[in-house]
């Protein structure tokens, strides 16, 4: 079994160390891209929604409105 010289076993440990924190630095990387990303898709969402229920809002009332015309004007 070969074993390592000190210099080389702190190139192997300076190495790994970079690999863990290019991990570290990727999933930080992509957890803030896909946190980034969820919040933008729920903005949206949201004012998709709140685009839908106001309309939905305004054709309840406009509905509302052209029907009690026409019992008061059936009425009157």
């Amino acid at each position: 079994m070969a074993t390592l010289s000190p210099k080389r076993r702190r190139l192997d440990n300076r190495h790994n160390r970079f690999d863990f924190f290019d991990i570290y630095k990727l999933w930080q990387i992509r957890f803030m891209t896909s946190f980034i990303m969820v919040s933008c898709n729920a903005y949206c969402l949201s004012s998709v929604f709140y685009m839908f229920f106001y309309s939905q809002q305004v054709c309840l009332s406009v509905a509302l409105e052209s029907i009690l015309s026409c019992t008061f004007l059936e009425n009157g």
